[in-house]
């Protein structure tokens, strides 16, 4: 675990989080990868226990003594057994002088003394299965809620770090994990030992001499039990990390299903989940022998042990050692049972070793360092003061030898509107961030994974270069063509040569010239308010004095009024009466004109968003983020692109909206217009962290050689800030983790009422076969009496029916896991009964079989029929709805793209646009009507092939875990036709070549969690370069440029005005820019379309799209937008 330190000189070191996981290296086998984890001890398992209560305590207590009492019953049996072994000799001996009626009377007390322990096991067992499933759930409970509470007090940047889906898998199938380890495993274990102890005394107090001879192969058993024992445990382990790399990459699969199906990339993603679960079957091949050997000696011990006591037993007997074949019988029966019990622990202990795993990725987190917080509020400070940065250098603890901001100094002057604008990655949404306290200038803590990963990938570019000078022939691209590993192929195109064209370039995966790559940069400078130091200042009361408005909206899964009122969390407003929040929601949603799409739903403010807002437009989303953000009446205010997911139209009432709430509030706005910027009170241009021009519009267009003055119609990346991002901006940690505490509370109550039951099964299944010991020796000795057998005739039956009995309550204690397991098959079988895109409309088996034109050429062999120019798209009365929503989209929508067109889409939020995208893409199927390619239907098409023919360049950028090249090459069906030139071409039309060359390990740079290493317009270039690689023959935009800057917008405007020819391009567009040169242009609305023509024409006809775009800013009464709207 590293620690932070604080230079002399005010600059920072990075603390490194070692935790459990790592991230999706694909290149680096398991074992390699966990050298630099956080190593696992059994303190992380007993450290668990401090989670519990004196509750908790009294529960451990009593489980202890019942788990050692209910072993403690088994041997005493042997005892009484043995007693009833001798008795029936005894009577069964010719001679013997034993009656009848006292052998009855011997038979009867013996079973009920069996009777009497079979419901003392019972009780006992109860007992201590109730009582460790309650603590095993009561301390995962508590674990949980610190491990998420110390998530959400962590900076940003902490979860930034962590793999995909890593947070959510820790705090559930971790957390089940280490459940089972610490709950009635933990009992089972105890059972065990207490059983082994008193088998012992029961043993040598019956005949000291047998059980030492006998004892021989315990120490046998305990000796192969050792030796196999670390090698299962390690093999568990190793096989468990898999488990959940194969979870994270299934995770990221559906998190961002849509861009894997149209990239076609479905047998990519399964590849790399099929990778881990191979190491699974890999591990668990390794650990099936250990377990084998583990078994099979210990059961040749046991059956030698029966040997050996028979044998030393009888002599002891004939020698007059022992007074009888009853002693024997004891002995060897706990000779046996200590056998069983040495063999029965490494369960407990296998589930002990994983829990200790589980509870090191807790601990990772918990014990992470948290930043250093300040304790000022009001009235010691205000949020009335200017911010300023005073010589502000800063890198992202992900990339620490990245520096995004250089020595910056700039101030936010107090009551007025301050402008950011800047290239992509120039540092904007850094800012933010900072003023937001999500990163601070110290303590920056980061998983261990991220920074050890780049270097092994460091040391792997540099060795590869070395045999590259060695030889000069490294493996060409198509000399892996036969090899079916994608990440072998892959490897290989790293050390292919580079075309001739590309030899006078920069090498891609070499550090510049000049460029330190290996020294993190030093952080230094400080950012003040009010004459105090940010980090001086109570994070909680600074952020609630902050309203933020950020790129991609994002909403909880709650109604229409609850989202806006989130935002009166930690004010003054927090605890008001429900009509006083009520009035104060409304009145906001008025503001941001949110008010009138609101009345128009069914139940109003009352109307559930769905997961992240998805049941509304994107438009809708951010009036909502909007009012949010204002509801609380900030003295702050920070508009992170707050326009660019909006509509024209919508655009321009949000506009005046956020011009209006931002008199008097000191405001921070990351700009993309010039038309949003224009009227700010000071406007700062950065470029590569630093500030190179700062003045009012009119003062920096004055100045023709200067940044500004080169960026027209201008849009500026911001880095896409999630969910973590909206809970620390609205304070909203404490509402959060009581929500959470709430639902884990009712989890608790439901999981104690399952374990009265369980714990009754459990307790039945380990104690009837006592009972069933009690009946047949009651019976057997009856049967003894009247002479009907004999006593060989009698042990043969009763061990017959006592190890099916056993086997019976072995089988039984089984059933809730059978029933899961029953349950988890039927949710499996029930989505394999869901047809799937193979069994789609015309297909059978994936072959298309719907009718066709004879003769027509086949693209790719999808069943669209080929011609020059691109694809002609149809769509014919088509009507749709999504399948979770009553409200149609479309009724009767009719729209023709000819082949080679260029055509926009146009429209209010929510009007279809991007509906439009997603059946093309056939992410949905329509209810009516049809869908035509070049006069072929759609759905007679096998999807995959089809899929082939499209590029999809969607609003917000989808990268995967890995490195800049896979994710280039993420839609191409085979990465070995593709060369470096290509690879480049496809770059430097998409403007990010020289970006990427930039960088110290150039293609092979790994984009991390989501992307989260590159900022928002570099992770939209780089989904364009995976575009245009495909080489389609539909091209989709939906808002492809949207989060570029405008140079780049320029350039790939122009590259996507070249590729498109020969292409049919589909573009939907909220900027004139992107549309004004579309050979068709769509005005959707109202389910259907409702203008149709090119920019001239729809301007000649003074309809909807004139009045759309026709008047700069909103000269016109606001309600005739509403109604439009």
């Amino acid at each position: 675990m590293g620690t932070s330190t604080e230079k002399v000189d005010g600059s920072t070191s990075y603390d490194v989080i070692n935790t459990g996981r790592q991230e999706d290296v694909q290149e680096q086998p398991v074992e390699e990868e966990h050298k630099h984890e956080r190593e696992a001890g059994w303190a992380d398992y007993f450290r668990v226990f401090t989670y519990a209560k004196k509750w908790d305590f009294a529960l451990m207590a009593a489980g202890a003594v019942a788990s050692i009492g209910s072993g403690v019953t088994v041997p005493l049996i042997n005892v009484i057994f043995g007693r009833l072994v001798g008795g029936f000799t005894t009577f069964g001996t010719p001679g013997a002088s034993m009656t009848k009626a006292e052998f009855e009377s011997k038979i009867d007390y013996q079973v009920l003394l069996i009777f009497i322990l079979f419901l003392v096991r019972f009780t006992l067992t109860y007992i201590s299965k109730f009582s460790y499933r309650l603590i095993g759930i009561r301390i995962s409970a508590a674990i949980r809620l610190h491990y998420f509470s110390s998530l959400l007090n962590q900076t940003v940047h902490v979860l930034d770090s962590m793999p995909p889906g890593a947070a959510a898998g820790t705090i559930t199938s971790t957390a089940n994990t280490l459940q089972v380890g610490i709950s009635e495993k933990l009992g089972t274990f105890l059972e065990f030992a207490g059983c082994i102890v008193a088998a012992i005394i029961v043993a040598f107090t019956s005949s000291w001499q047998v059980t030492l001879v006998t004892s021989s192969v315990i120490l046998f058993i305990g000796l192969t039990v050792g030796t196999f024992l670390p090698f299962i445990i390690k093999g568990t382990n190793r096989s468990t990390r898999a488990e959940t790399r194969a979870a994270a990459v299934a995770t990221e699969s559906f998190s961002a299903i849509r861009m894997v199906k149209a990239c076609g990339a479905q047998g990519r993603m399964a590849e790399r989940y099929e990778k881990w679960v191979a190491e699974v079957k890999r591990h668990g091949q390794y650990t099936a022998p250990f377990l084998g050997l583990n078994f099979g000696v210990i059961f040749f011990g046991i059956y030698g042990a029966f040997a050996l006591s028979f044998w030393y037993g009888t002599r002891a007997y004939s020698e007059g050692l022992i007074d009888g074949v009853g002693t024997i019988v004891v002995v060897l029966m706990s000779i046996f049972l200590v056998a069983v019990s040495l063999e029965r622990m490494s369960g407990p202990l296998i589930d002990a070793s994983k829990a200790t795993v589980a509870a090191a990725t807790f601990f990772a987190v918990i014990d992470a360092p948290r930043p250093e917080r300040g304790s000022l509020k009001e009235p010691d400070v205000t949020a009335d003061g200017d911010i300023v940065f005073e010589g502000v250098t800063f890198a992202y603890p992900g990339r620490p030898t990245a520096k995004v901001l250089d020595d910056l100094n700039l101030t936010v002057e107090a009551g007025k509107v301050t402008a950011i604008v800047g290239p992509s990655g120039s540092g904007k949404s850094t800012i933010v961030g900072l003023v937001e306290q999500w990163y601070t200038l110290h303590s920056q803590t980061v998983i261990h994974g991220a920074i050890q990963k780049a270097s092994k990938k460091k040391k792997k570019a540099k060795k590869k270069k070395e045999e590259e000078d060695d030889d000069g022939q490294p493996e060409t691209i198509a000399d892996t063509r036969g090899k079916t590993s994608l990440w072998a192929r892959l490897k290989a195109q790293r050390q292919a040569k580079r075309s001739a064209e590309d030899r006078e370039e920069p090498d891609a995966n070499e550090s510049p010239a000049g460029q330190d790559s290996g020294e993190p940069i030093q952080l230094s400078g400080r950012i003040m308010t009010s004459g105090h130091n940010l980090d001086d200042v109570d994070v909680k009361w600074w952020r609630s004095q902050i309203g933020l408005v950020q790129q991609e909206p994002f909403l909880f899964n709650d109604s229409i009024y609850n989202n806006v009122i989130y935002g009166l969390v930690g004010t003054q407003w927090e605890d008001e009466p429900l009509e006083v929040k009520q009035e104060l929601a409304k009145q906001a949603c008025k503001e941001a004109f949110a008010d009138e799409f609101i009345d128009r739903l069914p139940e109003g403010y009352d109307t559930q968003v769905g997961d992240s807002g998805l049941k509304l437009s994107g438009g809708q989303r951010q009036r909502i983020a909007i009012a949010r953000s204002i509801v609380k009446k900030p003295k702050i205010l920070i508009l992170d692109e707050a326009t660019s997911a909006i509509d024209v139209r919508s655009e321009k009432i949000i506009q005046a909206a956020l011009d209006r709430v931002s008199q008097g509030r000191t405001t921070i706005m990351i700009a993309h217009r010039l038309s949003t910027i224009a009227k700010a009170d000071k406007i700062m241009v950065l470029q590569k962290g630093r500030l190179m021009e700062q003045g009012t519009h009119e003062s920096l267009l004055s100045n023709e050689e200067g940044v500004y003055s080169r960026l027209e119609s201008s849009k500026w990346a911001s880095e896409a800030i999630g969910a973590f991002r909206s809970v620390s901006a609205l304070t909203l940690e404490d509402m959060i983790i009581q929500r959470y505490e709430r639902l884990l509370h009712g989890h608790t109550m439901a999981a104690y009422r399952k374990a009265r039951w369980k714990s009754i099964v459990i307790a039945l299944s380990g104690s009837l076969p006592m009972a069933c010991q009690a009946l047949i020796l009651w019976y057997g000795g009856r049967l003894l009496a009247g002479r009907e057998y004999g006593v060989l005739s009698f042990f043969v039956c009763y061990q017959a029916v006592m190890s099916g009995a056993e086997s019976a309550g072995a089988g039984f204690s089984f059933g809730p896991n059978v029933a899961q397991a029953t349950a988890a098959a039927n949710r499996i079988l029930s989505v394999r009964e869901i047809p799937g895109e193979e069994h789609s409309k015309g297909l059978v088996g994936g072959l298309q079989t719907g009718p066709g034109p004879e003769g027509d050429g086949v693209v790719g062999g999808g069943g669209i029929p080929d011609g020059e120019g691109g694809v002609r798209i149809e769509f014919r009365d088509v009507a749709f709805r999504y399948p979770t929503r009553d409200t149609p989209i479309f009724k009767h929508l009719d729209i023709t793209v000819e082949k080679g067109q260029f055509a926009a889409l146009v429209g209010a939020s929510g009007a279809g646009k991007s509906s439009i995208v997603a059946l093309l893409e056939r992410f949905y199927d329509i209810q009516q009507g049809s869908i035509l390619c070049n006069g072929r239907d759609i759905r007679s098409v096998d999807v995959y092939e089809y899929r082939k023919l499209l590029s999809l360049v969607a609003q917000e950028a989808t990268l995967f875990q890995g490195t800049i090249r896979e994710n280039i090459l993420f839609g191409v069906p085979d990465t070995s036709t593709i060369t470096d030139a290509q690879l480049h071409q496809a770059c430097r039309d998409a403007s990010i070549h020289d970006f990427i060359v930039s960088l110290p390990e150039g293609y092979n740079t790994d984009v991390g969690s989501r992307g989260v290493a590159l900022s928002g317009g570099q992770k939209q270039r780089i989904s364009i370069a995976r575009a245009i690689i495909r080489d389609p023959k539909v091209l989709l935009l939906d808002e492809a440029t949207s989060s570029l800057d405008s140079e780049s917008e320029k350039q790939i405007t122009a590259a996507l005005q070249k590729v498109a020819k020969g292409r049919t391009t589909l573009a939907v567009a909220h900027r004139l820019s992107t549309i004004q040169h579309a050979d068709v242009i769509y005005v959707l609305g109202e389910g259907s379309v409702l203008e149709v023509g090119n920019h001239a024409e729809l301007l000649r006809k003074k309809g909807v799209y004139y009045t759309m775009v026709s008047v700069p800013g909103l000269p016109l009464n606001v309600s005739d937008y509403i109604l439009l709207t």
